[in-house]
Parts: structure tokens; sequence; C-alpha cells
């Protein structure tokens, strides 16, 4: 089981006590983006947030947190085998750049 935020509860209370998600972060000492993605992803979180939470708006542990089944993400899927484009069986690996473009031969 993980443990997730009540993302809601947590944009109202961010709204009425005027915390920002920098802000917030920093005082917490996690980082912004971590802050910007539990507002928006119903991702596990950890306990430096939980502690950093409880401390900084003064609610109680079941009204910000709740337990549940660990979802996968859906962008970031390890048992996913990729499929091949017919690029990949025409030319290996090594000759390819980041974007997927031939090199430019080095002479």
């Amino acid at each position: 089981m993980a443990l997730y935020i009540h993302r809601d509860k947590l944009k109202i209370i961010m709204k009425s006590k005027k915390f920002k998600p920098a802000e917030l972060a920093k005082d917490i000492g996690v980082s912004r983006i971590y802050i910007y993605r539990i507002l928006s992803e119903n991702i596990p979180i950890g306990p430096k947030l939980v502690e950093g939470l409880l401390k900084k708006t003064g609610y109680k542990f079941e009204e910000l947190f709740y337990f549940g089944k660990e979802q996968s993400n859906s962008y970031l899927n390890i048992n996913a085998i990729p499929s091949k484009s017919s690029q990949d069986e025409t030319l290996p690996p090594e000759t390819m750049n980041h974007s997927g473009k031939k090199k430019q031969a080095v002479l």
C-alpha cells in the first residue's frame, strides 16, 4: 500500500493559507517540481512531505493523507516492451542520434 495526499484538500489549504508551491517546497525541504507533481498527479508521497505538510498546515494526518493501492505510472511502464520501428531495422543504434535521425559521418 502506498500513501497518497488528498489533492483537492491540499489545493484548498494552499489557497486559504496563501502558500505558493515554490515557497511550500522550500519550507518543507522538497523540490518545487515534486509539489507541482503532487498537485497535478495522483502519485505516492514520501515521509518528508508528510512530516513537512503536517507541521506547516497544522492539519491531522487523516485529513490530508490516505492509503491506497500503488498505481503504475502510465508514462513509465517498465514492463512494456518497446515496439521496433522500420528505422530500427535498417540502421544499427550507433548510427542514430538522440532524435532518431541518422548521424553525420565523421571523416
